[in-house]
This record gives C-alpha cells, sequence and structure tokens, in this order.
C-alpha cells in the first residue's frame, strides 16, 4: 500500500511539471502570434541559412519553386506568424541552382578522397525522353549521385559523353585537386555495374578505354 501511495505521488509531482512546462510554452506562443519571422537580413539583402535550408528541403521533396512561398504563409498562418519577406520564384530557382553546386561540391570532396568505388548507371524514359542515370558507391556501402540527365540515344556514344560532361561539371565547382575533382572520381572507379543489354556491355568498354586514356596522363 506504502509503495502504491509513493507511485502516485511520483505521479502527480511529475503531471504538476508537465503542466508548468505546458503553460509555459503556450505563454510563449501566444507572445509569438503575429511577429514576423526574420528569414531575411535587411542589411545583408540576403536569406538566412535557416530559410535556404527550408527551401532547399522543400524542393527536394519534389515541391515546384511557384508554390514555395505560398506554402510557407499556409504553414505560418496555422500557427499565427508570418515571414518578414517571401521569396520570389526567381529567387527560388536561384537557390535551386545554389543546391545544386553544393551538392557537387559536396561529391567533389569526398569521392576525390576514395579510391575504390564502384560505378553504377541505368536508362530509363519518361513521356518519350530518355535519361541516364550515374551513381557511385564507396567502400562503406553509402551510395552517391553524380547526376542524371537526358541523353539522345541509348547508344554508348552518348551516355559516355553524358558522363564525361557530369565529370566536368564537378571539376568545376571544385576547387579541390586544382578543379581536377571529376578526373578523380573516374579514376578511383575500380568496377560498374549496369544491366546487361548491349548498349551498357559497350558503355562499359569505352568507359575503360577512356579510363585508361586518363591514367596515362597521370
Amino acid at each position: 500500500m506504502a509503495s502504491l501511495q509513493n507511485e502516485l505521488s511520483s505521479l502527480r509531482e511529475k503531471f504538476k511539471d508537465e503542466r508548468e512546462e505546458n503553460e509555459y510554452l503556450r505563454l510563449l506562443i501566444s507572445d509569438d502570434i503575429g511577429k514576423p519571422i526574420k528569414l531575411y537580413n535587411e542589411q545583408s539583402k540576403k536569406y538566412t541559412k535557416e530559410a535556404q535550408e527550408c527551401v532547399y528541403q522543400l524542393l527536394n521533396n519534389n515541391m515546384t519553386t511557384g508554390h514555395v512561398g505560398p506554402v510557407n504563409t499556409t504553414v505560418l498562418k496555422l500557427v499565427g506568424m508570418r515571414l518578414n519577406k517571401l521569396p520570389s520564384v526567381s529567387t527560388v530557382n536561384n537557390m535551386n541552382v545554389q543546391k545544386f553546386i553544393l551538392a557537387q561540391t559536396q561529391l567533389a570532396e569526398e569521392l576525390s578522397q576514395k579510391n575504390s568505388t564502384c560505378l553504377l548507371s541505368d536508362e530509363t524514359s519518361k513521356y518519350g525522353t530518355k535519361f541516364e542515370g550515374y551513381h557511385v558507391s564507396d567502400n562503406e556501402g553509402r551510395l552517391w549521385v553524380l547526376g542524371l540527365r537526358n541523353i539522345l540515344t541509348k547508344g554508348a556514344k552518348d551516355t559516355l559523353k553524358t558522363f564525361q560532361e557530369i565529370l566536368q561539371d564537378i571539376s568545376e565547382v571544385s576547387e579541390v585537386c586544382d578543379h581536377e575533382a571529376g578526373k578523380k572520381v573516374l579514376l578511383y572507379i575500380v568496377s560498374t555495374m549496369s544491366d546487361r543489354a548491349s548498349t551498357q556491355i559497350k558503355f562499359n568498354e569505352l568507359l575503360e578505354e577512356y579510363r585508361a586514356e586518363m591514367l596515362q596522363d597521370q
């Protein structure tokens, strides 16, 4: 009986603490209702890091650039808040480009240090347009997306040319390896994985020839 009373007393104390915490949070929310959330710095004329990360996340979830601003407004309206400045569609488009460059910069920094990787590639069609995707897996089991590009044909020469363009893009945005990160990514590929289509087999052969040429230039 004594143990039950002690347990009941402990629960009452816990509920009391939770009620006080809940009331404190309610007061904080009520104080902030109607206040604008400052995601734009008027002095620097730039959106804050938090604002950019929010936009990146929305874009990663396949939200169109024209809906980013209205969605932010609607969500904050639910809690009685508003933004001090909404990003325009052109600003969101610029942030989308920034996101792409940041991703390629990370690829350059990470993959230029991994000396044993596997290249995975595959082709698909969407609404009559052909796309080729390129990924790299490292020896730690992590998968890195190099890029997804539309291709003119499924021919091995076209797919190799597209892959070379992706490597060049990675090199251009990177300051590591004297802007030769794409070359490092290529040279560190030790195996490939794809389906057994004749075009993929031919692509692997052309890739090995291209890689051998790059090795000779080392």
